[in-house]
């Protein structure tokens, strides 16, 4: 089921942002202090597959900070995109190429990948999970990536570069993580599935 959702997503993002108003607007009227409007439509991503999963910071120095994922590169690809509260690119966000200014891409093994969730750590830290192609047995594997609030950097307090790939089942055709959340002591709790053999 969830790969059929998939497959129906748009290739453009949408992001909505509701708010409580003042005066005449209604409590779940678009934020027009987002992108004019408070509607963005993402098009200047390319290659872009699909945004599958989103985040606010809401404390820190970060507030407000609205992180995306997906995936790129025709699909090989991890995309994390972080904005602003206004909507624009957030340009110190650079991630781990240092050139990423509001957009990364992340290539974790060149077939196959793409980010379906984001949470972000009570300090900022920005947290994504999806599936990694293993190349070596062809199967998907589920995919941990931490990045720094400041700059989208790798945490390197994190499995010493940032990133984990791992397997639960061997016999699994296939494995992905599907949602991320953090626990109130800062850990990780990651959601997922796996695909019978066959």
């Amino acid at each position: 089921m969830r790969s059929s959702l998939l497959s129906t997503t748009l290739a453009s993002l949408l992001v909505a942002l509701v708010f409580a108003a003042p005066a005449a607007a209604a409590p779940t009227d678009p934020d027009p202090a987002f992108d004019g409007d408070g509607i963005l439509v993402e098009t200047s991503i390319e290659d872009e597959q699909g945004i599958y999963g989103g985040a606010v910071n809401l404390i820190g120095v970060h507030a407000g900070k609205i992180v995306t994922v997906g995936s790129t590169g025709g699909g090989q690809e991890w995309l994390i995109v972080r904005r602003n509260a206004d909507g624009s690119l957030d340009t110190t966000f650079d991630g781990p190429s240092g050139t990423g200014n509001g957009i990364v891409e992340l290539d974790l093994s060149s077939s196959y990948d793409a980010a379906y969730d984001v949470a972000i750590t009570p300090v900022g830290r920005v947290v994504v999970v999806g599936r990694v192609r293993n190349t070596t047995t062809n199967k998907t594997e589920i995919g941990v990536v931490r990045l720094l609030a400041a700059d989208g950097d790798d945490d390197t307090s994190f499995s010493t570069d940032g990133k984990i790939t791992f397997g639960i089942d061997d016999a699994a055709a296939g494995q992905d993580a599907w949602a991320e959340a953090v626990a109130l002591d800062g850990s990780d709790i990651v959601v997922g599935a796996t695909a019978a053999d066959g």
